[in-house]
């Protein structure tokens, strides 16, 4: 409300109130002479100028926050979005994730938590937190389920006597990457119609 008193137009609806009141005695034109016509021309050019106003504001509320975008671009740098495609999403778990990939996901999810690198930006906020979270959740399962070997991947206990288990826990890893992903492609379409990406 500060800023709409503020504004020099709220002139145009009192300058003609008065300049009527204290001009009765002078011969004025037509607008001027008749307060009722002032009050109304003052009013209509009041409108226009609080319109564009607010369409004014509304364009400068829509635009990215620069530091939301170095955010933004930090974060998935350290994420490496087309090693999480290629390297887990598009990758069946049965065949192992390479440690680099999970690795880039593990330093993402560390950067991610830290309060430098929190989004103003409350809808872009929410949908990394829910990004994270389903992250989180696979990063977690596979974690429990996955073991290292010399050749620089994390493969499934094939060797395990319950073969049939941790191929359901291989689906289940699967299904938890594809859930990460769904995620992350809703987020960069949002950051991509922002114009954030």
């Amino acid at each position: 409300m500060t800023k709409i008193i503020n504004k020099w137009y709220l002139s145009l609806v009192i300058a003609p109130i008065i300049t009527t009141y204290l001009t009765n005695f002078f011969t004025l034109p037509k607008l001027f002479s008749d307060w009722k016509l002032a009050i109304i021309f003052s009013l209509t050019i009041f409108a226009i100028s609080l319109l564009i106003e607010l369409k004014l504001l509304s364009e400068s509320h829509n635009s990215p926050n620069e530091n939301d975008k170095r955010i933004i671009k930090r974060l998935f740098k350290k994420l490496d979005v087309k090693s999480f495609q290629q390297e887990i999403c598009m990758n069946d778990s049965w065949n192992g994730y390479k440690q680099d990939s999970i690795h880039s996901i593990i330093k993402y999810q560390h950067a991610v938590r830290l309060i430098k690198n929190k989004t103003v930006d409350k809808k872009v906020q929410q949908m990394i937190d829910v990004f994270n979270y389903k992250l989180d959740l696979f990063t977690d399962f596979t974690a429990k389920n996955v073991y290292g070997d010399n050749s620089g991947f994390l493969i499934p206990f094939k060797n395990s006597e319950d073969r049939n288990s941790v191929k359901k826990d291989a689906e289940k890893m699967n299904i938890l990457a594809k859930n990460a992903f769904e995620e992350l492609e809703s987020l960069v379409e949002y950051l991509k119609f922002k114009k954030y990406i």
